[in-house]
């Protein structure tokens, strides 16, 4: 018996937001290798000029980048009624100097938090660090 294999007709599109560009490089070599079709930005306002031009199946969005809301951006993505359901994959990059001093310190601040950082001060200190 011939085993049947699932070809999609048409490609899924993954968007990528992030600065780093050897990071987003290598993301997109191992997606497109994967059969997605991959757009990679380091902007606001061309993020969401993809979403409104080009049918998003998933984005991956850094959030701490310099002089971007990825929080207002996502709110900007979800209030779109033609793209409200994307799944949206939000990260930080673990190896960014300034934000681990940033908890750090906090952390030192008040040790009783020392479990429970929550997002929204790792993005104040982020963003206040620019």
């Amino acid at each position: 018996m011939m085993k049947r294999v699932f070809t999609p007709t048409k490609k899924k599109t993954i968007l990528i937001l992030d600065d780093d560009q050897p990071a987003s490089q290598g993301y997109r070599e191992k997606l497109q290798a994967q059969g997605f079709k991959v757009e990679v930005t380091a902007a606001f306002d061309t993020t969401l000029q993809i979403f409104k031009n080009t049918a998003v199946d998933l984005a991956i969005l850094d959030l701490c980048l310099p002089g971007i809301n990825v929080l207002e951006l996502i709110k900007n993505i979800r209030s779109d009624s033609v793209v409200p359901s994307t799944p949206i994959i939000a990260f930080s990059n673990p190896y960014l100097g300034t934000l681990k001093q940033a908890l750090w310190k906090q952390v030192q601040q008040n040790p009783s938090q020392k479990s429970i950082l929550r997002q929204n001060d790792c993005l104040n200190s982020c963003a206040s660090s620019e």
